[in-house]
């Protein structure tokens, strides 16, 4: 009977996981063009496969476009379909971070049942997380981010280091990107287990430290073997001069801290976490034992540096919105407050329990508003760009029609106080980096970029207002 209500239950709440993320992320669902869209519309599935997913040793990601390239799916139905995947797997990901947590410690009442779950949700579907679906690899991402949490579970919590072995293997075969969730959760985890003496913690953290270099040594491997075996390898994306590197770290820190990378509002992430720390400080000198917030503070610690320890090699990440990158500094409002729900009696606890319920209420409720806000200003980015593609498009069909000139080429060029408003995110106008590219991936009409001459900017457009126009075999965009 138990087991029934318990099955029961997870359903449940799987389904709400569910219909919580399909609203959240409902204006990516119809239809959406991200970064690497243009990509996959250039190259073709089996291209964009072979040099963006098997080259960086990613398999699981290049399977799924090699069979989209066999059965000729078209790339919005492909789309969708990654979507909806992803999100599934992420809501498993979601039940199966509350069920280690209420297994570490029940929950005595409905209410602390309720909040478990709600961090739960916010552990996974982080504001950083909305980076991460905006992709065509979202599927595999969620993926590696389930193998990650399942290989921290088996070897922190159940002690089945071959079995978190094998997990860990299958999660850097779908993404390395998140593998710093990994060294995130492991931390999380060997705090709110059992208590152990600080043999058993070194040992652990040995055991999990041994798994992760032989596995990122074993991908090493794989990808360079996979790279001897191709005709075209796609550039580097790594730096190795490291001082430099380290400066621009330096430099951009405040955009992860302060700025979330533009995904999260400017200081409110910073602001609640020095709260819960406040909170569980005030706690601790009640109890007079103040040097236990350092196991808090070395959580944040580790999910900063893990971050910023991925961007060593790749410091201009820090200066975009590399959210699927930086998933640990997403977590670390839902991992402070699994910390005080396991590790303390705060949330039991009359007005420090009410002022950390309120936080984790309206963290959850801030983090949805949040994504559906965000993931609407990247949609109309979209907007934006096939707007101007389809008013380049109809002028380009009214001078063929005229004058019986094919269009071949397109060149563009831009107004000096042109700004990029942040809330037209990726929209590839305001950015600055309309091309024939877009173009194409808005109207499916192919033609090729040519230098817009400053002859023709004093000539053309000087004197009126057109900003669009056809002249001989080019289109020209004055934006």
């Amino acid at each position: 009977m138990f087991k029934e209500v318990l099955k029961n239950k997870k359903i449940i709440l799987f389904i709400i996981t569910l219909l919580l993320s399909i609203i959240s992320y409902s204006n990516f669902l119809p239809e959406y063009y991200s970064m690497d869209t243009g990509k996959i519309i250039k190259d073709g599935y089996m291209s964009y496969g072979m040099q963006y997913s098997l080259q960086d040793g990613r398999i699981f990601s290049f399977l799924i476009f090699y069979i989209a390239e066999i059965i000729n799916i078209s790339l919005k139905s492909l789309w969708q379909i990654l979507l909806i995947s992803a999100i599934i797997i992420s809501s498993i990901s979601v039940i199966k971070v509350y069920h280690i947590i209420i297994k570490i410690k029940p929950a005595t009442n409905k209410k602390s049942d309720i909040l478990m779950y709600l961090v739960s949700y916010c552990f996974i579907f982080n504001f950083m997380y909305i980076d991460g679906l905006e992709f065509a690899e979202n599927l595999i991402i969620a993926f590696s981010i389930l193998f990650y949490i399942k290989s921290a579970e088996e070897i922190i919590i159940k002690n089945r280091n071959l079995k978190g072995l094998l997990f860990f293997i299958i999660g850097i075969l779908f993404y390395q990107g998140t593998i710093n969730l990994y060294i995130a959760t492991v931390i999380l985890f060997l705090l709110i287990s059992q208590e152990a003496n600080k043999k058993q913690i070194i040992k652990k953290l040995a055991i999990t430290g041994t798994i992760a270099i032989c596995v990122v040594g074993l991908d090493f491997l794989i990808i360079n073997i996979i790279k001897s075996n191709m005709s075209v390898v796609q550039n580097s994306r790594l730096s190795w001069d490291l001082i430099e590197n380290i400066t621009k770290l330096k430099t951009n820190i405040p955009n992860l801290i302060i700025k979330s990378v533009k995904i999260f509002p400017n200081y409110l992430q910073i602001v609640l976490i020095a709260i819960i720390l406040i909170i569980i400080f005030i706690k601790n000198i009640k109890e007079k034992q103040p040097l236990k917030i350092i196991n808090p503070i070395c959580l944040i610690m580790v999910c900063y540096l893990s971050t910023l320890g991925l961007c060593i090699l790749t410091p201009g990440m820090l200066t975009s919105s590399n959210g699927r990158m930086f998933i640990p500094t997403g977590i670390i409002i839902s991992a402070l407050l699994i910390y005080v729900y396991v590790k303390t009696n705060i949330f039991e606890r009359k007005y420090l329990g009410k002022a950390i319920k309120i936080i984790t209420v309206s963290y959850f409720i801030i983090n949805i508003i949040n994504t559906i806000n965000v993931t609407g200003m990247l949609k109309e980015g979209n907007n934006i760009d096939r707007e101007i593609s389809n008013e380049i498009q109809q002028e380009i069909k009214k001078y063929e029609n005229e004058t019986q000139i094919e269009i071949k080429y397109i060149a563009v060029k831009y107004r000096n106080d042109m700004e990029a408003d942040n809330k037209w995110l990726r929209s590839k106008k305001m950015l600055r980096a309309y091309n024939a590219l877009v173009y194409k991936t808005y109207t499916g009409e192919e033609i090729e970029d040519t230098t817009f001459e400053l002859e023709i900017k004093s000539k053309y457009f000087n004197l009126t207002e057109k900003l669009i126009q056809c002249i001989d075999e080019t289109v020209y965009v004055y934006m």
